[in-house]
């Protein structure tokens, strides 16, 4: 089965690019070149290509036209896939137009591969989750129907047009495709685990929760497996199995994001606020565009009085979206333990605008109004 970027450790990925540069100097060097500035961390990790320069031998247009082209191009899209990632730039303030440029990047050197290698599915099933990454759909389905085509009895090919099928809301044809995959590998994690999504979509909870444990039976050591059970859980109120289910998830996948904040959840609800608020603090740092880790860093700082510090969360929550219900609640809360409640009360009625099933500002909001001697609409909040 053909891994997804996430499960691709990044050193693995360098160390692979390079072995490969030995091979292709001048292709790498001509087309790192043409990516202009690059940040620091970047550019000393691509100094091995410019020393490689000086034992070029023959034009570098000789290089680019060499039988090895088609494995640079796909190692580069490989390589600035994984710097367009979360983790990738290793920049926590790192621009979406920064990561952009890099799928862009991704997306014109696979191009360049497939149509270098039009039959390896290797090639196929990477340009396919390039695409849905990239919001592509069409073209997802495209390259994994290619894929299907080249390798019939491949239950990646498979379980990949499924989820391409499934971005462009084509359930039925999505879930005939992983049935697909199950017929040719009954035992395929990752085929039980897309079936376990969708139907989540279809809201069938108690299928999905039972095809993701069957995913992780298939496959022991499929993170994202971990992760879709442990979220279900949480969700559903079990919080014992859910966290050894998230704990799993992360020990196999360390920069598993999501894993990491449902974890921080059950922490802080079993009383551990110390790890709990460090997880939240690495989420916020990894996804600085993930509002409820950054509203728990928040609610953290208010814990412990530090108003200034929760004040400057909440700002950059609301500046970052200002109809955020996460910055809203914040504030609401901050303004609360300042003693001013009409400027808080507007607050909890914008973060109700968003969130109208918030049970902590319709509770907060009753009570300031109660404060306020508003008893009658107090009762009704």
């Amino acid at each position: 089965m053909i891994p997804s970027r996430f499960d691709w450790p990044p050193d693995k990925l360098r160390r692979k690019v390079y072995r490969r540069a030995a091979a292709a100097r001048a292709a790498l060097f001509l087309i790192f070149c043409s990516l202009g500035p690059v940040p620091r961390q970047i550019a000393l990790a691509f100094s091995s290509f410019v020393a490689a320069r000086s034992s070029l031998q023959g034009s570098p247009q000789a290089a680019m036209r060499r039988g090895e082209h088609a494995e640079t191009q796909y190692d580069l899209a490989r390589l600035a896939w994984e710097l367009a990632g979360p983790s990738g730039l290793g920049e926590p303030g790192a621009s979406n137009g920064q990561k952009e440029d890099y799928l862009g990047l991704a997306i014109a050197s696979m191009r360049r591969a497939t149509s270098l290698r039009p039959r390896s599915l290797e090639i196929r099933l990477s340009a396919a989750e390039l695409y849905l990454e990239a919001r592509r759909p069409e073209d997802a389905v495209a390259e994994a129907e290619e894929a299907v085509r080249l390798e019939p009895s491949s239950p990646a090919a498979h379980v990949t047009l499924g989820r391409a099928y499934l971005a462009e809301a084509e359930e039925n044809k999505a879930e005939l495709e992983f049935n697909a995959a199950l017929g040719i590998g009954p035992g395929d994690g990752r085929a039980h685990l897309e079936l376990g999504q969708l139907r989540l979509l279809q809201r069938k909870v108690p299928e999905a929760l039972e095809e993701f444990r069957r995913a992780v039976r298939a496959s022991p050591n499929l993170a994202p497996a971990y992760a879709a059970l442990g979220e279900l859980l949480v969700r559903l109120g079990q919080p014992l199995e859910a966290r050894r289910d998230l704990e799993k998830a992360i020990a196999l996948d360390a920069r598993d994001w999501r894993s990491q904040y449902w974890l921080a959840v059950l922490l802080m609800d079993a009383g551990e606020a110390g790890r709990a608020t460090q997880l939240f603090k690495d989420v916020a740092r990894i996804r600085p565009d993930f509002l409820p880790a950054r509203e728990q860093v928040g609610l953290a700082l208010l814990r412990r009085g530090d108003l200034p510090g929760a004040e400057a969360e909440a700002e950059g929550l609301l500046a970052r979206n200002p109809r955020a219900a996460e910055g809203h609640r914040l504030m609401a809360l901050l303004l609360w333990k300042r003693r001013d409640y009409e400027a808080s009360l507007a607050e909890c009625a914008m973060a109700l605008e968003t969130d109208p099933e918030s049970g902590q500002m319709l509770a907060l909001q009753a009570l300031e109004l109660w404060q306020l001697n508003q008893k009658m609409d107090a009762r009704r909040a």
